[in-house]
């Protein structure tokens, strides 16, 4: 496997794998049917990232900013399973080319690096784009676009609401998950009016889930604090002084 742009480091040992299996399957699971779609010997299509040896995908992801220490494992992982994609005989014979941009959890950065792969190095499709605000200001360009994010770390209202096959989310955030978890706490715990507490990053991801969980609590006459974390920020002190 080549990739281009940056290097990562390894993964730390204490980095768990669960959702990075899962997003890795249906990520796998994507190419496969990419590479039905392109399957004759002779088809290239470079313009999309297609090639008769290679497929090129790109990976948007905080490779050195403030965000990195949880984004950098997931690159990684990205990269290890698909170099073993890759020594299995890669998808119909050709190798998956990771293309991977640092934004530097900048989302400037973020739209230059969308571009870039959209009309400079043209991928087949984009995953990773770990910065939810950068993807709240860009998914008009995204939905109007001919390169899916599929695997996103981060999910955002306005990706998944309308659904569009321009964007798959493959990572925690959305409304269900602050249904199923209000909801068992509430029912475990036998609480009238419960009181939660919400530590989110001050991003547009972070912010949403707040009021998804918000809302799921004030359903059962409780109430909701957010308690935002500012991007950089060295310690949570004072989020756990008020909780």
């Amino acid at each position: 496997m080549n990739t281009t742009h940056t290097q990562a480091p390894a993964i730390p040992q204490k980095f768990s794998r669960i959702e990075l299996r899962a997003c890795l399957r249906r990520l796998t699971a994507c190419l496969a049917l990419a590479g039905l779609a392109h399957s004759a010997n002779a088809f290239e299509q470079p313009a999309d990232g297609v090639y008769k040896d290679r497929i090129d995908w790109g990976v948007m992801m905080d490779m050195s900013g403030t965000a990195s220490g949880s984004q950098v494992p997931w690159v990684t992982g990205v990269q290890a399973y698909m170099r073993k994609v890759n020594e299995a005989g890669g998808i119909h014979g050709r190798k998956i080319n990771l293309l991977v941009e640092d934004d530097r959890y900048d989302a400037s950065l973020d739209r230059a690096n969308y571009e870039r792969l959209v009309n400079q190095t043209p991928v087949l499709a984009i995953s990773g784009f770990g910065n939810s605000s950068a993807q709240t200001a860009m998914m008009p360009a995204i939905r109007r676009g001919k390169v899916p994010i599929v695997g996103a770390y981060a999910i955002t209202k306005a990706g998944v609401e309308p659904p569009t096959p321009m964007y798959y989310g493959g990572y925690c955030g959305f409304k269900e998950m602050a249904q199923v978890g209000v909801g068992f706490f509430t029912d475990r715990m036998k609480l009238k009016a419960p009181k939660i507490a919400v530590a989110h990053m001050d991003v547009a991801g972070g912010k949403e889930y707040a009021e998804y969980v918000d809302a799921e609590v004030t359903k059962r006459g409780g109430t909701a604090k957010a308690l935002p974390i500012k991007v950089g920020a060295a310690d949570v002190t004072a989020q756990v002084l008020e909780i």
